[in-house]
């Protein structure tokens, strides 16, 4: 265990970069058709059977089709980013042994990878299809060391191996759109630092290198979301103040160049668009992520899109409650909400370049702050006639086309939640403000602000 502890602190980044995204935001992430692929347990009260179906949800008909009908074990799934292939782990543990590879066009064809020394693996940590290149890239562990093998797909040639301490290659991994370069999380436990590396396929080389703490503030502790075209999405949380809650960055890993700060509330969730694009947030309450039976039922249905290099709010949608976006590559223009209901799932396109009028996004945080008193998050008749009071005066002006005092009654507004929210009322306070009322107004107010001009 002591190899496998040093595996995992060398490759900590390369998983949060890479295979994170999948515990948020989702990255079961294809290209040519919608699908989502479920491995189905045969009998989900027999907690030691791993025996499963496999079946795909198809977004284009919303109808969910059986894929592959005779039983095999299943720890976990993934796909590949072209939607080509399947990548199942049959093992009892997490990325125990070789990874079963299914073709989505022809499921009765199937083969392993690694084919290496297949009797002494390990562990699997991830499996890579580059369709430009038309080969599988694996990381593998064994007994005392780490290896990366190409294969090629065609026929499944093994063409070179090299070592696992340079990268770790994982399905949702991050390509150039040239497939030349893949982008990735390092660690280095001599310096003790995580790093985005850009790494050569051709030539097995790391090519460009910048450490976590030169993107945004200097701090180590980020995480990554998700990556795609060569764009990185990163977050962060402000530790001083819970007020503040944190920020995701978007960087382009390619130039080395940070682009876009988005603040968000503590609890959210992220990704990008297939081109890197836009950046999608879903709006989750606090606590969310803390329910122990599982947080879909918590989740709202409210989806942001903002422009990945500039950080504006272009979109704001509410979808019904308990949903997940999901990320196809094979549709730049369009991302997909889905909810998983076993009897009747549902799902909905959300068009990435549709914009929501200021004026629109101004009346939905006046509702908002409707729904906040209604839910006993704000409390106190006179602060609540004095937020309306600011809100008022931000839609006269806005309707006059006076962007700049409509931008400064909304920061008056702003201020107002912030002072109550940090002065933590005492036990029987009329006037408060709590998290879950923070957090909506707050942000919803602060994405406006940032869409109108500067004060003269």
């Amino acid at each position: 265990m002591e190899l496998m502890e040093d595996l995992d602190m060398r490759n900590m980044m390369a998983h949060l970069l890479n295979v994170a995204v999948t515990a948020v935001l989702l990255t079961d992430v294809l290209f040519s058709q919608p699908y989502i692929y479920h491995a189905v347990r045969l009998d989900p009260s027999d907690t030691k059977s791993l025996l499963c179906n496999i079946s795909r949800y198809d977004f284009a008909m919303k109808t969910t089709q059986n894929f592959i009908t005779d039983s095999i074990p299943v720890f976990e799934l993934q796909t590949s980013r072209d939607q080509k292939w399947l990548f199942l782990w049959q093992g009892r543990e997490q990325n125990e042994g070789q990874v079963l590879v299914v073709d989505t066009q022809d499921p009765t064809r199937r083969f392993r990878l690694p084919q290496k020394d297949a009797d002494k693996i390990k562990w699997v940590l991830g499996t890579l299809y580059s369709a430009g290149l038309d080969r599988f890239y694996v990381t593998t562990t064994f007994e005392k060391y780490g290896e990366n093998s190409v294969y090629r797909a065609s026929d499944l040639a093994l063409i070179d191996s090299f070592s696992q301490e340079l990268v770790t290659f994982s399905a949702n991994g991050n390509i150039s759109s040239d497939g030349e370069c893949y982008i990735a999380g390092r660690y280095d436990p001599v310096a003790n630092k995580s790093y985005i590396i850009v790494f050569s396929l051709s030539s097995k080389k790391i090519i460009y290198s910048t450490p976590l703490s030169a993107i945004g503030p200097p701090i180590e502790d980020k995480y990554g979301m998700d990556g795609r075209n060569g764009m990185v999405l990163l977050g962060y949380v402000f530790p001083e103040s819970s007020a503040d809650g944190g920020k995701y960055l978007t960087f382009d890993a390619l130039h080395g160049k940070q682009l876009a700060e988005i603040s968000y509330p503590e609890i959210s969730e992220a990704c990008l668009s297939s081109t890197g694009s836009y950046v999608i947030i879903q709006n989750t309450p606090p606590n969310a992520n803390n329910d122990p039976t599982g947080s879909s039922h918590l989740r709202t249905g409210v989806v942001y899109v903002f422009d990945s290099r500039t950080g504006v709010l272009k979109q704001r949608s509410v979808f019904i409650p308990g949903g997940r976006v999901y990320v196809f590559n094979g549709y730049p223009d369009k991302c997909f909400y889905y909810v998983a209901d076993p009897d009747a799932p549902k799902s909905a396109e959300i068009d990435l370049h549709k914009i929501t009028p200021t004026g629109e996004l101004l009346d939905t945080l006046v509702s908002l702050k409707h729904q906040a008193v209604t839910n006993h998050w704000l409390g106190d008749e006179q602060f609540v006639r004095e937020l309306d009071n600011e809100l008022a005066n931000a839609q006269k002006h806005l309707a006059r086309s006076d962007s700049v005092n409509c931008r400064k009654e909304l920061e008056i507004f702003q201020q107002k939640l912030k002072h109550e929210f940090e002065r933590k009322a005492g036990k029987g306070e009329k006037r408060f403000v709590t998290e879950e009322g923070y957090a909506l107004l707050y942000f919803n107010a602060l994405y406006l602000i940032e869409r109108l001009p500067e004060r003269r």
